[in-house]
């Protein structure tokens, strides 16, 4: 999938970075999740080194460095380097002692694996709190609307489940056998 037919399966009308990945496919969210943690990381100061996929699999790699120190002409001295990993699946240990482990490792949506650190916006405030940087402000955002998101959805639950057991006991007192 091109990257246009990949922006069109975002939420139209979605605030930058607020968008929810429509997409079925695994690699496609992974392809997500890893451009955004690039198009977010040059914002804080990162210059993207390399971003790859694994040849057997659709997991992505994005290597990051950043200038940590200059010399006396105002020169590059030495480098940050950190690599970020998006996959839904555990990095097998042959290809660990391969390519070595990634900084960071992300999981698109509900994939979840045990090296796992969180989603690409928790991979963009690890990179911003690395880098003395404040979050991007998209980040934010995006934080806050799944919040306001799960809480409306928890509250939907809780009405739904207090309707529900509000129609159990109507049912149970219509029903019970009147005392004599």
């Amino acid at each position: 999938m091109d990257n246009a037919a990949l922006k069109r399966l975002i939420t139209e009308g979605a605030k930058a970075g607020e968008g929810l990945v429509l997409a079925q496919s695994r690699r496609d969210k992974i392809e997500y999740h890893a451009e955004q943690i690039a198009k977010y990381a040059t914002q804080i100061g990162w210059t993207v080194e390399h971003e790859t996929g694994s040849g057997s699999s659709g997991s992505r790699y994005v290597d990051l460095s950043r200038v940590t120190e200059r010399d006396e002409d105002g020169e590059p001295s030495d480098w940050e380097n950190v690599k970020i990993r998006v996959s839904d699946h555990v990095l097998p240990p042959t290809y660990k002692n391969q390519q070595g482990e990634a900084d960071y490792e992300v999981v698109p949506d509900n994939a979840t694996h045990d090296d796992a650190h969180g989603d690409w916006r928790d991979a963009v405030r690890w990179l911003a709190k690395k880098a003395g940087r404040p979050v991007p402000a998209a980040v934010t955002r995006a934080d806050s609307a799944e919040t306001n998101r799960a809480e409306k959805q928890k509250r939907e639950r809780d009405e739904y489940n207090a309707r529900r057991l509000a129609e159990r006991r109507q049912a149970a007192q219509d029903y019970a056998p009147e005392k004599v």
